[in-house]
């Protein structure tokens, strides 16, 4: 599938300079995700098209130029979750971007301490399941995969 990133300008947040903020969405496999470019420009002063500020924007060359990193910057997150060769969504893209690491919510949980905080459960009463062959404890335990020693 191909990433999609788009430059879009939120006309109806004008400040009180005249300029309004430009977003950024990216849409994969059909879904979007919309983040703030932290970047301003004149409406008049923009081609929707070629998705740059044109002249007369006094700042014509620093908006293109961070325009142009952070379409870069998605791409080479993209790249890297495609080399990685495991399904990824538009979300983890832009995570990706940002830096952060990927957040397997509950999958990485392993130990019965953690299970006895999330789920309420008394540590000796998880004792009393075998191991599950599966990689995580908890899908086990969410299937009804433990049995009983």
């Amino acid at each position: 599938m191909k990433l999609n990133i788009l430059f879009i300008l939120s006309k109806t947040k004008l400040n009180k300079k005249g300029k309004c903020p430009i977003k950024c969405r990216l849409t994969y496999n059909k879904k979007r995700h919309h983040f703030s470019s932290s970047l301003y420009t004149n409406p008049s002063f923009w081609n929707s098209k070629q998705q740059q500020a044109e002249p007369p924007e006094p700042d014509l060359n620093y908006i293109n130029t961070q325009l142009s990193l952070i379409r870069q910057d998605l791409n080479q997150a993209f790249l890297f979750l495609q080399v990685k060769g495991t399904p990824f969504t538009v979300i983890e893209i832009y995570s990706q971007y940002k830096g952060e690491t990927p957040k397997d919510e509950l999958a990485g949980i392993h130990s019965a301490s953690h299970f006895s905080i999330i789920f309420k459960i008394a540590p000796e009463c998880l004792k009393e399941y075998s191991v599950c062959p599966c990689s995580s404890r908890l899908d086990c335990l969410l299937k009804g995969l433990y049995k009983p020693l």
